[in-house]
């Protein structure tokens, strides 16, 4: 890798057009049971999902065939990410309820039953999970989160994730997510640093950023299990990078998204929420405005 490419990744001519706070979104997981309380079948995920969303909404899962991961795509604005996400999250309980199912409003569900719920969908996932094992995996498909994105200009990436960080948005509800991502990276068979979740608590610069993430092992490449050092791969693309920086799980972290028309938009991605009830989405994210004065 060129000794650079990282940090071209996040700063260069196209992400530098970034508005700091111009656009939102979010990433709202909610766990869906059954009439009698148990996780909802493959089956019943499947139709939910065949269902398309309107608007700047999607719909798919992370991990879990139970868990529902609801995409609110960008929004102009704090009061704007909230108003569509209030009506995309009911018009997605409209659609599971056709289908006999109903949200819980819980980061966890309880293990009162033997079921795995780690649902393998394509080749990747597979991957995933012989670098990891199943029973490590299987503590992600159980907690439930929401995530919060916001654009912010390459130059104040790091100012943005330092001033989350000083706000301590992470201790505010993530207890029973943050032990499950623990035993996570603990059990996990890939071998990976302690500090590949939630990472550091500030860094100096952009640059200090990238050699955090160069630390960690680059352990799929084009879909296929590699245990690499970054550095020494010399033909990273877009593609490969956006994977890379996506298998590193820090509470704030830096993003690039397309944008429109081919641009690419740099981004803090805020992660540790405990997923609760509609009304605590208002509150995190009047939490972020307050941390971030924006």
């Amino acid at each position: 890798m060129r000794s650079n490419a990282l940090l071209e990744y996040f700063d260069n001519p196209d992400t530098r057009r970034t508005v700091t706070g111009a656009t939102w979104g979010a990433e709202i997981e909610t766990h869906f049971v059954d009439s009698v309380g148990r996780p909802i079948s493959i089956s019943t995920t499947r139709r939910l999902l065949a269902t398309t969303p309107p608007g700047p909404w999607r719909t798919t899962i992370d991990l879990g065939n139970q868990l529902i991961e609801f995409v609110v795509g960008p929004q102009s604005s704090p009061a704007a990410l909230l108003s569509s996400t209030h009506d995309g999250l009911r018009w997605l309980y409209r659609q599971a309820a056709r289908l006999g199912a109903s949200p819980v409003f819980a980061p966890t569900l309880p293990r009162t039953h033997a079921q795995n719920l780690l649902w393998i969908q394509d080749d990747r996932d597979q991957v995933w999970c012989k670098l990891d094992g199943q029973a490590a995996l299987e503590h992600l498909c159980r907690v439930a989160s929401v995530q919060i994105t916001m654009s912010v200009h390459p130059s104040e990436l790091v100012q943005t994730i330092n001033a989350l960080w000083r706000g301590k948005l992470h201790a505010h509800d993530y207890a029973k997510n943050d032990a499950s991502w623990r035993r996570y990276i603990s059990e996990s068979t890939a071998g990976y640093r302690s500090d590949r979740y939630a990472g550091p608590s500030r860094f100096e610069d952009l640059s200090d950023y990238t050699r955090y993430l160069e630390l960690q092992m680059v352990v799929m490449l084009r879909s296929q299990p590699c245990a690499l050092d970054i550095r020494g791969i010399t033909d990273l693309n877009c593609s490969d990078l956006d994977l890379f920086v996506r298998s590193i799980w820090p509470h704030y972290r830096a993003r690039v998204f397309d944008g429109p028309g081919g641009t690419r938009v740099s981004a803090v991605e805020m992660r540790p929420f405990a997923r609760r009830d509609d009304s605590s989405i208002t509150t995190m994210l009047g939490l972020i405005v307050k941390a971030l004065a924006v």
